[in-house]
């Protein structure tokens, strides 16, 4: 069992097992299942970059799905952290 604290560490321990080829599936499991309890409105941007930064190709795709899915409520977000995220968004 890992402990989980953030969305952020989710994606961090998914592409540092991708990176060093760990196949447990039961960690990435976990860390999915966290991601998809824990990813809201509020945090799915800072979840975006944070895939980004990682380069996984597929959690990007689901948070950009959440992006889509929550546009209005996603646009509501302040400037600023709009502005952090990398331009190729």
């Amino acid at each position: 069992h890992i402990d989980l604290r953030s969305v952020e560490m989710a994606v961090q321990v998914i592409a540092i097992a991708d990176y060093y080829g760990v196949t447990n599936q039961k960690l990435y499991v976990q860390c999915c299942k966290f991601l998809e309890e824990n990813i809201s409105v509020k945090n799915v941007l800072e979840a975006l970059k944070s895939a980004f930064e990682v380069n996984n190709s597929n959690l990007k795709m689901v948070f950009m799905d959440q992006v889509v899915n929550n546009f209005a409520k996603v646009v509501q977000k302040t400037e600023i952290e709009l502005n952090l995220l990398p331009k190729e968004l």
